[in-house]
């Protein structure tokens, strides 16, 4: 049965407002979903309630869980990635005053219709996403650095390595699956979206091309976030960048540019032109304060990367939007044509 890919946030790195405003009164599985919640992690007294980030068909999705005096945040996945070293991530990161949402509770199982689900549970941030001001831009750009400072020395560095090195073994076998079906011409593992890969040729010969799996080896690579996008930053009511889901990051080591060409992108490009791109991508620049090289080509890489992604994802019967795969062509053609532009700001 093919599954519709999950998004934490409304629009994924485009956010909606943070509005727990659906309710779940409906749903057969919240008494389950608090059950498994509070077997693990209990509320303080009164009756528990559970709001939605979102209109949910199943038991995936953003919640608020409320009781007593005290709310919460609950995530629930079909994904279960690594949650004890997410934790321990996390925790490293908190002792060094990096400003993060820690896991209280990581990796819950909830078995529901024949799956079983990754349930987590946070501190509910209160706050908002990306208003497109300078004030932003510097604090994201301060809490990546800071991040960045603290993970050269996460002391389960290998660890992640590995795990990358595992994912890169897989994107080089993913990235041989589409240059086999460029020379045959034949498109069958995207799945539903071969017509978008018929109509992308080029694209995708860049990619093959140029796609590097292996970052893990690169120059200065080291533990990263993995996604810095507007979906996976919430300002607090002091206008203070707190970093979450850190869902990719138990595989995620590279050079600091994997991040950062995220950030950029999507804070900068995605949002500002002429006159006013370059004076946002001069306050990343200063307040991130390292140099960044070819941070053109990181973009195109993270491009690439999430195209890889949904192809692997395709041929396990997950479908990705295709307004995603769109999007991601688009933009690594974006990176290219303000390539001139970056290596002016950040070299």
């Amino acid at each position: 049965m093919t599954r519709q890919y999950e998004y934490g946030w409304k629009g994924g790195d485009v956010p909606g407002e943070l509005h727990f405003e659906h309710s779940l009164s409906d749903a057969s599985w919240t008494g389950l979903l608090i059950e498994t919640v509070q077997a693990v992690f209990p509320p303080s007294a009164g009756a528990a309630d559970l709001s939605a980030l979102q209109n949910v068909a199943g038991p995936a999705g953003s919640y608020c869980l409320s009781g007593g005096d005290k709310s919460w945040f609950v995530r629930v996945s079909s994904r279960r990635g690594d949650p004890e070293l997410e934790r321990h991530l996390l925790d490293f990161l908190l002792e060094r005053e990096v400003s993060v949402n820690p896991l209280l509770m990581a990796g819950a199982a909830m078995e529901w219709e024949g799956l079983t689900y990754r349930v987590d549970v946070r501190p509910l941030v209160v706050g908002r996403h990306y208003a497109r001001t300078p004030t932003d831009l510097i604090a994201v750009s301060e809490a990546t650095r800071r991040c960045h400072d603290a993970l050269i020395d996460y002391p389960r560095a290998a660890q992640v390595q590995r795990n990358k090195a595992v994912e890169a073994e897989l994107h080089t076998k993913a990235r041989g699956w589409v240059d086999e079906a460029l020379v045959r011409d034949e498109f069958g593992v995207f799945g539903e979206r071969q017509p978008w890969a018929v109509s992308n040729k080029d694209f995708l010969r860049e990619l093959v091309e140029g796609y590097e799996p292996n970052q893990m080896d690169l120059d200065r690579a080291q533990c990263v976030h993995g996604e810095i996008h507007p979906g996976n930053v919430i300002y607090d009511g002091d206008g203070a960048a707190v970093l979450v889901d850190f869902e990719d990051a138990p595989k995620a080591f590279g050079p600091v540019e994997w991040d950062m060409a995220y950030l950029v992108q999507r804070f900068c490009l995605n949002h500002f032109s002429g006159s006013e791109l370059r004076g946002g991508l001069e306050t990343v620049a200063r307040a991130y304060g390292n140099r960044l090289d070819d941070l053109a080509g990181a973009m195109r890489q993270t491009c690439w990367y999430c195209v890889i992604v949904a192809v692997v994802l395709a041929t396990e019967d997950t479908l990705v939007p295709v307004s995603e795969y769109r999007k991601f062509a688009k933009m690594a053609k974006q990176a290219d044509r303000m390539r001139s532009l970056l290596q002016d700001v950040f070299c």
